[in-house]
């Protein structure tokens, strides 16, 4: 069996040759054409020979891997937008893939996506006045019994179970799931659209904690628009402390955390009001008055009847008095 395995070709090996012959066959005709390309900058590793290996990806999140002169890459910087000008060509190892991408050209193009992204949004924001919403101060909700929340997230999250805990601190809250994924700004969107639309008391909206970039869809202006027009409040609780979204300044309500934003609701609600306690007391209260009325007139009629007899008791003695005397 050894010398069966030694006697075939390792991957590597098959890989790099197969690799080469493509080189062959393709390698002048991908050098011909050009390619202009808008990415942000992941990760350098400097290599060997002048050369540096720089891990890029565009605002839909596909990365690739480039071949950087030594002298370009120095100009690099992480989490900084450029506009790579170069072509394609083909790997010479299975670790890095078959394409990488070489640019002759490097231009600066701005911050992070998620940097311009939030400029671009927020300045439809000003001129869309969406943040001259009116914000619920949840005052109304004081002391209701039952509540149903529309919870707007993964069917996946962990936000769930944290959210669950906290209602059960107190009785008469029910949720409803409204699913979405939450990489997509539309199924967000949608999801929000629904909730608000189910005649549910209020909308919460949260997710776990992640990676800067899984924020992007919350900063997206159809989100947005979504929660400016529900017509009933919205509670977002996304992410960590430092996972501040543009969702979460057009929102009724932030919290940093799914936990948080469920542990607001139940403070607002607070104890919930018993009304059949109140209209029992109300009934025994108002049978108490009456019978204490009865009672009063029935000891005020025994008074004025032992005042008549009385009387007459008095005027019958002084007439037999008179008569026989």
């Amino acid at each position: 069996m050894s010398n069966s395995l030694l006697s075939k070709d390792k991957l590597s090996e098959a890989y790099k040759r197969e690799l080469k012959e493509i080189r062959n066959i393709v390698g002048k005709s991908l050098e011909q054409r050009r390619y202009t390309i808008v990415a942000e900058v992941k990760f350098i590793n400097e290599g060997r020979y002048g050369t540096s290996f720089v891990t890029v990806f565009d605002e839909d999140g596909t990365e690739i891997q480039m071949k950087v002169a030594e002298q370009l890459a120095n100009e690099l910087e992480r989490e900084k937008t450029y506009i790579f000008s170069g072509h394609f060509e083909i790997g010479y190892s299975e670790k890095f893939g078959a394409l990488q991408f070489k640019p002759q050209q490097i231009e600066v193009f701005g911050s992070s996506f998620r940097t311009m992204q939030q400029q671009i949004a927020s300045r439809e924001l000003i001129e869309s006045q969406y943040l001259n919403k009116y914000k619920d101060d949840f005052s109304s909700f004081m002391g209701m019994q039952e509540c149903h929340v529309a919870l707007v997230t993964s069917a996946q999250s962990k936000a769930i179970h944290d959210v669950e805990e906290v209602f059960k601190r107190r009785q008469g809250i029910v949720y409803s799931l409204y699913e979405v994924k939450l990489n997509n700004p539309k199924s967000i969107a949608t999801g929000i659209f629904e909730a608000s639309e189910s005649g549910c008391d209020v909308v919460m909206i949260v997710r776990g904690g992640g990676k800067d970039t899984d924020f992007l869809v919350f900063d997206s202006i159809e989100v947005l628009q979504e929660i400016y027009n529900s017509p009933i409040p919205v509670i977002t609780g996304l992410g960590h402390t430092s996972n501040f979204t543009l969702a979460d300044q057009v929102a009724d309500r932030c919290e940093t955390t799914p936990t948080k934003a469920a542990q607001f609701l139940v403070d607002k609600l607070g104890q919930y009001r018993n009304e059949s306690k109140y209209v029992f007391h109300e009934e025994r209260a108002s049978y108490v008055i009456s019978w204490n009325t009865k009672s009063n007139n029935s000891r005020k009629g025994r008074n004025i009847l032992l005042t008549i007899v009385s009387l007459i008791l008095f005027v019958a003695i002084i007439i037999l008095f008179t008569r026989y005397f």
